[in-house]
């Protein structure tokens, strides 16, 4: 026979929130690299030829992934094209939406930023 405290039941919650975390992020690093090795691709999180442009708010705002225009978004005063990135198709992922300055939003490591193509500098 098997006792439970009334404890556990929370505590098995957190885990298994904190596994379905970590494998979405295993999952999100995996796509971004292709599928392979989380090594760098070359131009990823280095200046493109869009690169050296500033972008304001404004400017960013029309950059959201909708109408076939691509999906920036911006980290720390850096512009990052997520277009390629299957999981901000439509420019949405896990509620945030392209086109703005997710900075004080932004749920994952900043390494993950080297496998995304910088686009520029944001100015807001």
């Amino acid at each position: 026979m098997k006792t439970e405290t009334k404890n556990s039941r929370p505590l098995a919650v957190f885990q298994l929130g904190a596994l379905v975390l970590v494998l979405l992020l295993a999952m999100l690093v995996t796509s971004c690299a292709g599928g392979t090795a989380a090594t760098p691709t070359p131009g990823a999180g280095t200046p493109t030829s869009a690169a050296g442009k500033t972008f304001t708010a404004a400017q960013l705002a029309q950059y959201n992934g909708q109408n076939g225009n691509p999906a920036y978004i911006a980290i720390a005063g850096k512009v990052y094209d997520v277009s390629g990135v299957p999981q901000w198709a439509g420019g949405h992922h896990h509620g945030y939406s392209a086109g703005k300055d997710l900075t004080a939003a932004f749920p994952h490591p900043e390494t993950l930023l080297q496998q995304i193509p910088y686009v520029g500098t944001y100015v807001g």
